[in-house]
């Protein structure tokens, strides 16, 4: 199916593992945890068990965080989420940028408005945006969808695949 570029208003990314390299974050982590165990896997190296760890889950992982989307609760979870993270004193875990992103989003931007969605909380994504001095490459409005874009309205019918419906207005 040829990509019709003229039919394309507005490019929307996800943060994590699109412009985020959490993987890595993540493996790293996962990694330093596992050290002190490491007599459990004789002959293993603990970055290559770490990573097919973090690449097993990933696929649940992202199954249980859609089930809310499925029994409409997502605004409400997210919502509380948030509210959790604002009032608790959680730090936010290093990022890492997947490189080429911010030269990619200044050039996009030029002709394209640009938004980001995350599943993650509001504040963090914000940390991760502003680390990396990305806010001035999304001109969207708004730029940041934090609840009800983090799981779009995905309509449905009979069987086919599902659709997602990003709706925004040019900044």
């Amino acid at each position: 199916m040829p990509l019709h570029v003229s039919r394309v208003h507005a490019i929307c990314f996800d943060v994590d593992g699109t412009l985020s390299d959490t993987d890595d974050v993540m493996v790293a982590q996962l990694a330093e945890l596992l050290f002190p165990f490491h007599f459990l896997f004789p002959g293993k190296d603990i970055i290559h068990l770490a990573r097919g760890i973090v690449m097993e889950t990933e696929a649940p992982a992202n199954f249980l965080i859609g089930i809310p989307d499925l029994i409409g609760l997502d605004n409400e979870i997210f919502a509380l989420k948030d509210w959790v993270v604002r009032k608790s004193k959680i730090k936010t875990l290093p990022f890492q940028i997947i490189p080429g992103t911010k030269e990619m989003l200044e050039e996009l931007n030029k002709d394209y408005p640009l938004a980001v969605v995350s599943a993650r909380d509001t504040s963090s994504t914000m940390d991760f945006l502003n680390q990396f001095e990305l806010v001035p490459t999304l001109s969207a409005s708004p730029p940041i969808r934090p609840v009800n874009i983090r799981s779009p309205s995905r309509t449905r019918s009979c069987g086919r695949r599902r659709k997602w419906v990003c709706r925004w207005r040019h900044a």
